[in-house]
């Protein structure tokens, strides 16, 4: 598979978490969760492929992540973004050579 494939199944699995996260901000404006590990719990769901094997590590070495909502939210941008970023750049590269 060449390096375009996957970045391009990679902006799928990106948009396609992107959309779960809209639909997880409508919920919440109109439903609430007593605890924040509901909320974390309900996300976990949604999660596929890599970011449910990343909540998966997260999980097995009990982070403070999964207690508390914002923090979880900011550890799963963070990691899938910066990955997004790292191949967006790679690709741009190529394009130059």
């Amino acid at each position: 598979m060449s390096l375009r494939q996957e970045m391009e199944e990679m902006m799928q699995d990106f948009q396609e978490m992107s959309w779960q996260m809209a639909l997880l901000i409508l919920v919440r404006l109109g439903y609430t969760f007593l605890l924040d590990e509901s909320w974390v719990n309900y996300i976990r769901v949604l999660l596929e492929s890599e970011a449910a094997a990343w909540f998966v590590g997260l999980f097995e070495v009990r982070t403070l992540e999964l207690r508390n909502f914002d923090q979880f939210m900011l550890a799963l941008r963070g990691c899938f973004e910066n990955l997004f970023q790292e191949e967006k750049m790679r690709t741009q590269l190529q394009h130059l050579r």
